[in-house]
């Protein structure tokens, strides 16, 4: 009995999704004052992730970062006070 089970995402695109989670963190320490209100460029990073991976594996990177920042990780730019 063989089964032949092919994997949802492959290695590469699991590579890729961790680095897009890691460059969407280290964004959102990254913090411009402009004026009174802080700018990060999270947003930024947000789009660029779905431009270069596209919708599913950028959504699940996303997905990602926000379930680091639900555990804890320190991932979530209002956490961090640098």
């Amino acid at each position: 009995m063989e089964t032949n089970k092919k994997s949802i995402f492959s290695t590469y695109d699991l590579v890729l999704i961790a680095l897009s989670a890691a460059i969407i963190t280290v964004c959102s320490w990254i913090s411009i004052p402009i004026g009174s209100v802080p700018f990060t460029l999270q947003t930024m990073a947000i789009f660029l992730v779905l431009f270069v991976l596209g919708g599913k594996r950028g959504l699940i990177s996303i997905v990602v970062y926000l379930l680091m920042g639900l555990v804890g990780l320190f991932s979530l730019a209002s956490q961090v006070d640098l």
